[in-house]
């Protein structure tokens, strides 16, 4: 996979709840083996969720049918230090033509794929 370029770590959203931003933010908790994601659309998703392989390939077809419009970014937690994250991710960036912009954050953990453009 190749890097987005950026060297310095994403830094995580805490804090957003009693800010103007809240009302944007849906977080999503359970199986996502078995949750129905179907009521929901995003502009940004981010997965950190099981580091099994078949949940990843799941769990990343899940988030891209939630991008509204099918643009927006999806951001993957684990990438690089999880086999099934990495194995996943990589395999799904070489023969999935929807994450062929699919690219690991130098100096992270995390994977992007950007899809606004």
């Amino acid at each position: 996979m190749r890097t987005a370029g950026l060297d310095r770590a994403a830094g995580a959203v805490q804090g957003f709840l009693g800010t103007d931003a809240a009302r944007k933010i849906t977080q999503l908790f359970g199986d996502s083996a078995t949750f129905d994601f179907s009521p929901y659309r995003a502009e940004l998703i981010f997965v950190d969720a099981s580091h099994a392989y078949d949940y990843v390939r799941n769990d990343s077809a899940k988030a891209l049918a939630l991008l509204a419009d099918s643009r927006g970014v999806i951001v993957w937690h684990d990438y690089g230090e999880w086999p099934g994250v990495t194995r996943a991710l990589d395999e799904l960036a070489k023969s999935d033509a929807r994450f062929a912009k699919l690219r690991w954050i130098r100096g992270t953990t995390l994977a992007v794929l950007d899809r606004r453009s």
